[in-house]
């Protein structure tokens, strides 16, 4: 699973816990999970059992493949030598992981940096990855759900007071997304909140 989790975070994956991909290489936090399984969308998502992360594509891993594809072009790749057909699709990112990280292993620290950058700058910056997060976030009755788990816990060391507003989603994102963990909710609560 370790591998899996520093693919998800490499290629920007959103996934089921609603954490940044990042959190997953850290062990504590995979802590009763048995596999992480990457699927086409959020629509996909559903139907697995509790013990599954469920990772997709998100506008950063859109963008990164996007633009790997013209990199690979323009820095004139021997594309025969490579693991994966040239150009890379999703389903390549979904369904042949183990051979898209061999591909980028192959593919030098600064040609992924490279397709990092401009996937930010040009085409899927911060903002409008933050904004998904938000939408999500602010889905009909998802922010109830969290509410009603979350009125008699301690959320004041997250820089948080009950209950969460949309605006406290808009402005502080992060201390939002970070109230959905293991430690401060069971299992039950993080699955009712993910359901919505």
């Amino acid at each position: 699973m370790d591998r899996k989790a520093h693919y998800a975070a490499v290629m920007w994956l959103d996934n089921s816990l609603l954490w940044r991909s990042e959190v997953l290489l850290y062990p504590q936090f995979r802590n009763g999970y048995s596999d992480i399984v990457f699927v086409a969308s959020e629509e996909h998502a559903k139907g697995f059992p509790e013990d599954v992360i469920v990772a997709w594509p998100s506008v950063m891993t859109e963008g990164m493949l996007k633009i790997m594809n013209k990199e690979a072009i323009a820095r004139q790749l021997d594309l025969s030598k490579l693991p994966l057909a040239h150009p890379w699709t999703m389903t390549d990112v979904l369904e042949k992981w183990e051979a898209f990280i061999e591909l980028l292993r192959i593919l030098d620290r600064s040609f992924h940096h490279s397709v990092m950058r401009q996937a930010e700058q040009e085409m899927y910056t911060f903002e409008a990855i933050n904004n998904s997060r938000i939408r999500r976030w602010l889905a009909p009755g998802r922010l109830e759900k969290l509410n009603e788990i979350i009125k008699d816990k301690d959320i004041s060391k997250h820089g948080l007071t009950w209950p969460v507003t949309e605006d406290d989603v808009r402005q502080k994102l992060e201390d939002v997304s970070n109230l959905v963990n293991p430690i401060l909710m069971t299992r039950d609560e993080i699955d009712a909140i993910d359901s919505v």
